[in-house]
């Protein structure tokens, strides 16, 4: 019992340490400007210039979801910045380092 006890309480730490290295934002500063939610992703594009990776996630019924991952800095322990979209449309940005 204690040992099991313990393992959840260890797996329950490891997953908040995890989901405490990423972090929403409502918006951020790129090269050509300001980007926050609900701007469309060419505007996107077209204000943080090319990304690094770009990943369609779709499947069923689902609604196409859209993924642009960037890095502003060049450092190795830069975060990673990633632009979520839906139909175009940003919904989402998070930072993950």
């Amino acid at each position: 019992m204690k040992h099991t006890l313990l393992f959840l309480l260890m797996l329950t730490s490891i997953s908040t340490l995890a989901d405490s290295f990423n972090r929403e934002l409502f918006s951020i500063r790129c090269k050509g400007g300001f980007v926050k939610k609900e701007m469309n992703k060419y505007k996107v594009i077209n204000l943080c210039g090319s990304p690094l990776e770009s990943e369609v996630i779709s499947g069923g019924n689902e609604v196409k979801s859209e993924n642009l991952i960037y890095k502003f800095k060049k450092s190795n322990s830069a975060p990673l910045i990633i632009f979520t979209f839906k139909s175009g449309v940003l919904i989402k940005i998070t930072e993950t380092s």
